[in-house]
């Protein structure tokens, strides 16, 4: 019966264990993405002169706020979880 359970246990618990996820570093990571593609998206839509009511030069600005911002908040993501690879 032991030799069985320990059998159920190696098979049971990677499949239990594998691909867990970190519901807030999942969240705090979506929302740096959705930032950054936020203002991304803008720029290349100034550039394609499908918006004309935001300057590129405001926009760029932004992308570089939110470029420096972003890497503070990924620099201590890395430095409290590691690498998230």
């Amino acid at each position: 019966m032991k030799f069985y359970f320990t059998i159920i246990i190696y098979l049971v618990l990677p499949i239990l264990s594998f691909g867990q996820v970190d519901s807030t570093l999942s969240k705090i990571i979506d929302s740096l993405e959705f930032e950054d593609q936020k203002w991304r998206i803008l720029f290349r839509q100034i550039n394609n002169k499908e918006i004309d009511s935001l300057s590129s030069e405001f926009v760029g600005q932004q992308i570089k706020l939110t470029d420096s911002l972003n890497f503070i908040q990924i620099h201590a993501l890395f430095s409290q979880h590691g690498y998230l690879g």
